[in-house]
């Protein structure tokens, strides 16, 4: 263990057999310490987290929240607390993310090529279930993996329209190194200090997105995001929506869970209008909610469940008159 990391991550509902594997496997890696936070855990599942702090006493500290908050909260809490026990740096991670045993070492092995930068970073770790690292992986231009500015909840028109370019290369540590417009939580590593400089997550997202929101930020502050290929992540859990048929939206349909429907279009759709305002393309904006829209509309009249068409025009009505904070009640996300 070269420097105090100090890892973080939250839990939920009842998964604590996912949680314990991940703190062994961060504390297997070389971190020193990690932050859990129990966010309104099942009772089996607290209890179990209880346990396991007990047996291992300094190397975890638990935090414990009576309800589940969201993302946006907790995981603020675990930076917070990560920062007040003077990490030199922080790791992010998501309750089922599984680092491989050299998983932390690449990444100092990485910010050690940084130093002498003047360039403040953070990286992001490879995780086996991104189909963003995949695609810049097998070569792909990150403007091309990643959505412009302009689009809404991942359609751009546009984008559609135009072949990928290959990506280009450079001759300095990190020009062979994609640098990323945003970043999961889960894989996030980076020196405490820029975790100071950033602050916390916009607790008013409650949940999804909250994680582009703040990585969107340290960008704008000029944080360097950039994806380390050498630490790599295995995802354990399993995601809420089948898009296993590359149909994300009838995988929302079919998973009929509100709350998670709610604020997945509430706060895309802040994080997506404030990215076109910024970079000058709300008419490209306006052009992809439209579609995508009657997208919507479409497919939940195919599904025979037009509710599901209500609560997400709610949801957009909600994010553009910045109705943000918890407006749907999270005891059904389990």
């Amino acid at each position: 263990m070269l420097t105090k990391t100090i890892a973080i991550t939250v839990t939920y509902g009842d998964r604590a057999d996912m949680c314990e594997e991940t703190v062994r496997r961060a504390l297997a890696c070389g971190a020193s310490k990690i932050v859990v936070v129990d966010n309104g855990s099942s009772p089996s599942s607290a209890a179990r987290l209880l346990s396991l702090a007990t047996r291992l006493g300094s190397a975890l500290d638990l935090l414990t929240l009576e309800e589940n908050l969201g993302t946006a909260v907790a995981f603020g809490e675990g930076i917070a607390a990560a920062l007040a026990h003077k990490a030199s740096h922080l790791w992010i991670l998501d309750d089922d993310n599984w680092p491989e045993p050299d998983c932390l070492s690449a990444l100092h092995e990485l910010a050690s090529d940084m130093k002498g930068s003047t360039e403040d970073f953070v990286f992001a770790c490879s995780r086996d279930t991104d189909e963003h690292h995949g695609l810049l992986s097998s070569g792909r231009d990150s403007a091309d993996v990643f959505e412009p500015a302009g689009t809404f909840f991942g359609f751009d028109l546009y984008k559609r329209l135009r072949p990928p370019r290959p990506r280009s290369s450079g001759g300095t540590a990190l020009a062979s190194r994609p640098r990323l417009p945003q970043a999961p939580y889960g894989g996030l590593f980076g020196p405490a200090a820029v975790f100071k400089t950033a602050g916390l997550p916009r607790r008013d997202f409650v949940l999804y997105f909250d994680d582009v929101e703040y990585t969107r930020k340290m960008n704008r502050m000029g944080i360097g995001i950039y994806l380390c290929a050498e630490a790599r992540i295995v995802d354990a859990g399993s995601k809420w929506v089948d898009s296993s048929s590359n149909r994300y939206l009838m995988g929302m349909i079919k998973a009929q869970s509100d709350v998670r429907t709610y604020y997945s279009y509430r706060n895309s759709f802040v994080v997506d209008f404030q990215e076109a305002r910024l970079g000058g393309s709300k008419l490209r904006f306006i052009l992809n909610f439209a579609i995508y829209s009657l997208y919507v509309l479409a497919q939940s009249t195919r599904a025979g469940n037009l509710s599901f068409a209500k609560l997400y025009l709610r949801a957009c009505r909600d994010g553009a008159r910045l109705q943000m904070g918890p407006r749907l009640s999270l005891k059904q996300v389990v």
